[in-house]
């Protein structure tokens, strides 16, 4: 039995309860159940031996950083000595980039909260930052959907089609007509980027147990009134076509303001929030 196979099957029951900030969980991968500063031996390298062990079997995600990778003198430059440290022969292990001692010692139980995968030199305020620790941030800048046009006015026919499958037509006019890369479920269009859980600005959760959902096929009524809303205010309100379901875009402008010929169908895009009315609640609801 090789030495992977031998821990995965020493600590799957402790990778089931999942061991990291557990007190009672040492003895996963170390060889002393109550390990201490003078006999802390780990049962592999904190490598491909002690981690994958477990999260190979576990995740095998793709999208997870491969270990064992050698480090560019580029990378090296812009690492903190923090991370250079934790190298093994140039190459990135687990510990280059998580911090294990911060989950075991009971002194700093406390940052699991603010780092619960004990990222080096974390917490980091968005999970791409620590990326950055070592690639270079500007080769991975992402396209923005909302950013349409260029300063001379010329659209950028990539950003439009990470929503529409064709861009021959524009404005909310054509969503009745147009498809989308989501399919039929719109607010994929946007939860792919932005936390909808808890709303930004308010209270509610959206489609939540025991919360307000928003995302529903309003009634005749409130259909009836943010028609009304909508032309008093020279804005649109548009609804899923499929389900005449709400969705994010019926209360948030993802259009360009520079869209042309198209006035009602930029109304307050590109300002905060891109709310397409300021008081946008009262688009439906009577206060």
């Amino acid at each position: 039995m090789t030495m992977t196979a031998a821990l995965f099957s020493l600590t799957v029951t402790a990778r089931d309860q999942n061991p990291h900030w557990q007190a009672d969980a040492c003895d996963a991968c170390h060889v002393e159940a109550s390990p201490t500063a003078e006999n802390s031996v780990l049962r592999a390298a904190p490598d491909d031996g002690l981690c994958l062990g477990c999260h190979t079997a576990a995740s095998g995600s793709a999208s997870r950083h491969r270990s064992t990778l050698p480090v560019t003198d580029d990378m090296k430059n812009r690492m903190p000595a923090s991370l250079q440290m934790s190298l093994d022969d140039g190459r990135v292990v687990c510990e280059t980039c998580h911090d294990l001692p911060a989950q075991c010692l009971s002194t700093r139980r406390n940052e699991q909260l603010t780092n619960p995968m004990f990222v080096r030199d974390g917490p980091f305020r968005q999970r791409s930052d620590s990326c950055y620790l070592c690639h270079d941030e500007k080769a991975y800048a992402k396209l923005n959907p909302h950013d349409q046009f260029s300063g001379q006015g010329k659209r950028r026919d990539k950003a439009c089609l990470l929503c529409h499958t064709e861009i021959d037509a524009a404005g909310d006019e054509a969503i009745n007509y147009l498809t989308f890369n989501v399919g039929n479920d719109l607010s994929k269009m946007c939860t792919g980027c932005h936390p909808v859980a808890p709303h930004p600005g308010a209270t509610f959760s959206f489609s939540t147990a025991g919360s307000s959902d928003h995302l529903v096929v309003p009634s005749p009524a409130m259909r009836r009134r943010m028609e009304e809303t909508a032309a008093a205010n020279g804005t649109r309100l548009p609804l899923e076509p499929s389900t005449g379901r709400i969705f994010c875009a019926t209360c948030h402008n993802p259009h360009d303001r520079s869209l042309p010929d198209y006035s009602a169908a930029v109304v307050n895009a590109g300002d905060s929030h891109r709310l397409r009315l300021k008081d946008i609640c009262i688009a439906c609801h009577d206060k």
